[in-house]
């Protein structure tokens, strides 16, 4: 049996703090051929001095950009990944442990029958503490939602650090046509993998996810975190609305067409906005009622005190 290949693709701003000791945990992998690809967002700290330092002795390459933010940073590096049995994402300042992958191509590979389905692994994950110390072995609980209107309406965590996906979900990602306001990199590609593929989710976890005050996003660890961020989001306009992404995904469907039930899914989130009926029929057409019910009261708070 072949050794699998992986490309792995990291956006570093100034992280030159851990970020040794994250390209390490990556190179050290177990069972697969790395390719390490790194595209620096604007830096002005030692990053990019690392990072030369790595390319010296073959083991990364890099390039420069300009500060395009985590989502298109990540995302521009897909369109020049090279041709790899997988993907998988990489922030600056975690640290893998040695079977992160390992574990979840096997995943990916329970069922190979169909190798043109996109298809996205994601797993559970162990916060630390900036030097290292576990605050909490798994930060994901045993409900996590991976059904389409889920992921579609983001009511879980499918968190980019752990994604590792095959070569038609890469395709699909470098061929879409993308939105006119990006959400993140890693929701994006959830968002495309529940439309057309398969989510697997591993609660276990293989990778410490490093905690501190320069965390672009952070774990958000308590109920009383998440409502908090949830809210600062809401009032400082950094959300996208749901009706834009649902917009931006119909577009993609105009490609590559989609069942009714996800059509139905999407326009009824499209235009959830119109009017108060429109709200109800958002609220009970795309399965909120389905979640846990302190999210149901929740986004059902978010959608009625938005502007018609």
């Amino acid at each position: 049996m072949s050794i699998p290949s992986v490309s792995v693709l990291m956006s570093t701003y100034n992280g030159e703090k851990y970020l040794r000791e994250q390209i390490d945990s990556i190179l050290n992998q177990e069972n697969c051929r790395i390719t390490l690809i790194v595209r620096d967002d604007g830096s002005s700290d030692d990053t990019i001095s690392i990072l030369k330092e790595y390319e010296g002795k073959g083991s990364l390459k890099f390039y420069i950009g300009s500060n395009l933010r985590p989502a298109k940073s990540f995302l521009g590096l897909i369109d020049i990944a090279p041709e790899t049995d997988y993907y998988a994402f990489s922030d600056q300042d975690d640290i893998w442990l040695p079977n992160k992958l390992n574990k979840a191509i096997n995943k990916l590979e329970l069922d190979s029958t169909n190798h043109l389905e996109p298809k996205l692994y994601f797993s559970n994950l162990t916060a630390v503490n900036q030097n290292g110390k576990v605050i909490k072995d798994k930060i994901l609980t045993n409900h996590i939602h991976i059904e389409f209107q889920a992921v579609l309406l983001r009511c879980g965590y499918i968190f980019g650090c752990t994604q590792v996906f095959n070569h038609a979900l890469k395709e699909l990602l470098k061929n879409s046509k993308k939105p006119n306001q990006q959400p993140m990199h890693d929701i994006w590609t959830a968002m495309l993998c529940s439309l057309y593929g398969q989510i697997i989710y591993d609660e276990n976890s293989y990778i410490h996810y490093r905690q501190h005050g320069n965390n672009v996003v952070g774990a958000q660890l308590t109920f009383r975190a998440k409502l908090q961020s949830r809210i600062k989001r809401l009032t400082q306009g950094r959300a996208i609305p749901a009706n834009i992404i649902a917009d931006s995904l119909l577009d993609i469907v105009k490609q590559w067409p989609v069942s009714e039930e996800k059509l139905i899914i999407l326009e009824t989130v499209s235009h959830y906005k119109d009017n108060f009926s429109s709200k109800l029929r958002y609220i009970f057409t795309t399965g909120i009622q389905k979640q846990l019910f302190k999210r149901l009261v929740f986004e059902a708070f978010l959608v009625f005190i938005e502007k018609y």
